[in-house]
């Protein structure tokens, strides 16, 4: 039997491809928004023309192909732009950015922060100099911790007045951008308020399908407060059965994260997936007919639904929510169809509606592990058949688990930096006591909303979560549990997914090509590895980096990486992580030494004393009151100092500022640099700088 093309078994594979690539085009490339139109319309004329007749002739009409690219390639490209809001006329970007009234709507509930609560608001009109007009576009609010914060609620509309604050790009290499993060949230400027700058202007207005989802999970986590459950169990179960995970300890989240089981402690496709067992369980008794099914699939995509809005409509449930309805739809009414066709339909769709979900981590995640464990976890338990029943079931998990991982692996090396060694042995623990925990805890929080108790239930759920809890950090304590500081570039994923898309292509269909070609990518990334390796291990540099009220240095001497500040921040293990860990494990750097900056030391070529550090023949001079250092490359200004006196002055090569000072204040050192002829930088605003480059 001749075998059938992969794009005509999956039509949808190629609709995906083409609207993919206009998306990502549309994001890094500025593609004018009239072009793009007119070739979606070009295409869609030719697709309209070449359907005539086209049930028989459609395989020899190449112009239907192409109607089909131009229609989708354009269409991602078209989306991306609507979507990004960018358009608006009467949007804030596009506004003369002044401190004047703003009135905006909160969309999201409050986030609490160390010293504020963060909101997602939209605002709605601007007061200009004669009149209010109407302004569009979301922005994050944080607003004073106070009492009457905790009283707001999804759709009330607040009054305040400030500048909107464009948001920056990362000021250090390799960090976090959270600019771009942000704006693919369609966020593009933030305001930080004291309580006396903005008050309640009305109650109550929003979107009322948001407004009901935050309302009904609010009172479902005031539910589980009633529990009598220790307050760390509270958290667990709210992460749990409501995706809201914000209280959960830091230590029991890190050791999650070790054991390699984060995923159960965010509501996505794992939690939905046993929502919709336990819903089909349910309505099994409806498969009598060809009517009933439907009206099965129906309940079922409903009850899912019901479950999202249970969780507040999180992106991770939504996406989830939406993959499982179209699973339930195509086996509902096509039990022929492809579930890669259903996944490729339920990507598509969700695209449709938010292009930039292609960007987010947790579509990303999410789509990889399914896809993989479709694909190969059939394979796997066909290797072995377990002779018991308890056997099947664990060997079936291990596969699951096996086949989603190799999926996942080159994510989380490339966003997350480390690999839990031990994923095989904390999913066999961890998905058997989830899926009892999850039908458990639903049904006592329903049974809770309704006001009957059930005290056995209860005590049940919660030695079941102790044990998983006990288990995972017992895990966790092993050394090396969890692999950590690796670092491939966007190069390194993409090859690494194709070497493992020809590898197991080759285990499960053979052909020799496949080999062969997995072995060259795998030897590609191996002398990409060595040669970055051999780069490093060969050079050394000195960074200075931008980090708001703080000092940090970094001296990179091959392997060795000496990192200089105050001790404040050097006790900041999310700081450093933020600012400069990403650039460290770049490096590939083993040995982290930190230094607090009034510190002496002699360190081969590197030294530090009386406010002087120096390295790799460089001297830099923490700037202080007293007489300025002879032969110093560079003056470091970390506080409001006044300018050297008048007269004779040993001169740096460069001035550099890098704490917070009044703008008067770094006016003055510019000015004085200026008029000496020197280097200056304040790397609050330019960012990091490379010590060793001039």
């Amino acid at each position: 039997m001749k075998q059938v093309k992969l794009w005509l078994r999956y039509p949808l594979f190629g609709i995906f491809i083409f609207l993919v690539v206009g998306i990502l085009l549309a994001n890094f490339i500025h593609i004018p928004v009239l072009f793009s139109l007119s070739l979606f319309i070009v295409g869609f004329i030719i697709c309209g023309s070449s359907l005539f007749r086209w049930f028989k002739v459609y395989r020899k009409r190449p112009l239907f192909g192409i109607g089909v690219v131009l229609v989708f390639f354009n269409l991602g490209i078209l989306l991306t732009n609507l979507y990004s809001e960018k358009w608006i006329g009467n949007h804030y970007l596009h506004s003369t950015n002044e401190q004047t009234y703003y009135l905006a709507r909160l969309e999201k509930p409050p986030l609490e922060k160390k010293n504020s609560f963060r909101f997602e608001v939209r605002l709605v009109l601007k007061q200009d100099t004669t009149a209010s007009n109407p302004i569009r576009g979301k922005l994050l609010l944080y607003l004073e911790k106070d009492s009457s914060v905790q009283h707001l609620r999804v759709g009330d509309e607040i009054l305040f007045k400030a500048y909107l604050n464009k948001l920056s790009p990362p000021k250090n290499p390799n960090e976090f951008d959270y600019r771009n993060y942000l704006n693919l949230q369609r966020i593009y400027a933030q305001v930080y308020l004291k309580t006396e700058n903005w008050r309640v202007f009305q109650k109550g207005e929003g979107f009322f399908i948001m407004k009901m989802a935050f309302s009904i999970r609010q009172h479902f986590l005031e539910v589980v407060d009633s529990w009598a459950l220790s307050k760390q169990n509270k958290a667990v179960t709210k992460a749990l059965l409501l995706g809201y995970r914000f209280e959960i300890d830091g230590t029991l989240l890190q050791a999650y994260s070790a054991a390699g089981a984060t995923h159960v402690l965010a509501v996505s496709g794992l939690h939905v997936g046993i929502v919709y067992l336990m819903a089909t369980y349910l309505l099994s008794f409806l498969r009598f007919s060809k009517h009933s099914r439907a009206l099965q699939t129906i309940i079922i995509v409903l009850f899912l639904w019901l479950y999202a809005m249970i969780t507040g409509l999180s992106p991770s449930v939504v996406r989830a929510v939406t993959m499982f309805s179209f699973v339930a739809l195509g086996k509902g009414f096509k039990r022929n169809t492809s579930i890669y066709n259903t996944l490729l339909a339920s990507a598509i769709f969700l695209l449709l509606i938010k292009p930039t979900y292609l960007f987010e981590v947790g579509f990303q995640l999410s789509y990889a592990a399914v896809f993989f464990i479709v694909w190969l976890q059939s394979g796997f338990q066909s290797l072995w058949t377990p002779r018991f029943w308890i056997g099947e079931k664990i060997w079936m998990i291990s596969t699951v688990s096996l086949a989603a991982q190799i999926g996942t692996f080159p994510l989380a090396l490339y966003y997350f930096h480390q690999f839990p060694s031990l994923f095989l042995i904390s999913n066999l623990l961890v998905i058997p006591i989830i899926s009892v925990l999850m039908y458990l805890g639903l049904t006592y929080l329903v049974l809770s909303a309704l006001g009957l108790s059930i005290p056995w239930l209860l005590k049940l759920y919660a030695a079941l979560l102790d044990f998983m809890n006990v288990s995972v950090r017992f895990i966790e304590s092993f050394s090396g549990v969890l692999i950590e500081q690796i670092h491939i570039s966007r190069l390194e994923l993409v090859l690494l997914y194709t070497l493992i898309l020809l590898f197991f292509s080759w285990l499960l269909f053979g052909k020799r090509w496949r080999l062969v070609g997995g072995l060259l990518f795998a030897l590609w990334i191996l002398t990409l590895q060595w040669t970055e390796n051999y780069t490093l291990n060969t050079t050394s540099e000195a960074w200075l980096y931008s980090v708001k009220n703080h000092m940090a240095i970094s001296i990179i001497d091959r392997d060795h990486f000496h990192l200089i500040a105050d001790e404040e921040l050097l006790k900041d293990e999310e700081a450093l992580q933020f600012h400069v860990y990403h650039h460290m494990w770049s490096k590939n750097t083993k040995n982290l030494l930190k230094i607090p900056v009034d510190t002496l030391m002699q360190n081969g070529s590197l030294a530090l004393e009386n406010g002087m550090l120096q390295f790799q023949r460089k001297a830099l001079w923490f700037y202080s009151d007293s007489i300025p250092a002879p032969n110093v490359d560079y003056w470091l200004i970390q506080s409001k100092k006044d300018l050297p006196p008048k007269g004779d002055t040993y001169l740096p090569k460069a001035i550099m500022l890098c704490k917070e000072t009044n703008r008067y204040q770094s006016e003055k050192w510019k000015n004085w640099a200026g008029e000496h002829q020197l280097k200056y930088y304040n790397v609050l605003d330019t960012g990091a700088i490379q010590l060793t480059s001039f």
